[in-house]
């Protein structure tokens, strides 16, 4: 496991995130990267190198991984902000809201869209006017025809997921949500239930929705 065997000892040696222990004065983020935690490290890599394959400049990733000091639960939440603290507090959002660009990474063994946390994103996403122009899907569609309510999406810590559909339900009600969120998980497959207009290159497509 790259976070226990690479990441954490880093983390809890230097009391600082992987990014910041590598780059003492941190990076201007160029792209935030929503993705699953649970995905083939591999795999996750070899989706970011085909979405910047063509890219002479290389950005600047915001990956929660190495831009989070990892440890033990309590040190996450802290950073994540628990109790009162506002949701555009949250660490992921502030990343968002700073960057450029966004590239949402897909893999084979979970759906994004059945984690709070990427739904979270995706809304801020959208907000922060980063989709549809300045977004990049990549990775397999292998969930493209999967459905599911932001009701029943996951949370490794359950008060997360009251939190975040607590704020994201007074701008948008969870039917929007869903529809949104169909559009989105389908975007790009062969397999797609609802229309969106495409350009494909390999295994990466360019987000182009209204």
């Amino acid at each position: 496991d790259v976070n226990e065997k690479i990441i954490i000892p880093v983390c809890q040696k230097t009391k600082k995130s992987y990014a910041l222990s590598t780059n003492d004065c941190g990076l201007k983020i160029d792209t935030f990267v929503s993705h699953a935690w649970d995905e083939p490290f591999g795999e996750f890599v070899d989706c970011i190198k085909q979405a910047y394959q063509n890219k002479l400049r290389k950005p600047n990733l915001w990956i929660c991984a190495f831009g989070l000091l990892q440890g033990t639960s309590e040190e996450i939440q802290s950073q994540l902000g628990t109790g009162e603290v506002a949701l555009d507090q949250s660490p992921f959002v502030r990343a968002l809201k700073g960057a450029t660009n966004y590239l949402v990474v897909r893999n084979c063994k979970t759906d994004l869209c059945e984690r709070i946390w990427c739904i979270c994103e995706f809304l801020y996403a959208k907000e922060f006017k980063l989709i549809p122009d300045k977004t990049i899907v990549t990775g397999p569609d292998t969930f493209a025809n999967e459905s599911i309510s932001c009701d029943n999406a996951k949370s490794f810590d359950p008060s997360d997921k009251v939190k975040i559909l607590k704020e994201l339900t007074k701008k948008n009600s969870v039917n929007e949500i869903n529809e949104y969120i169909k559009e989105f998980r389908a975007f790009g497959s062969s397999k797609k239930t609802v229309e969106t207009e495409v350009r494909t290159t390999s295994a990466t497509e360019s987000v182009n929705m209204s």
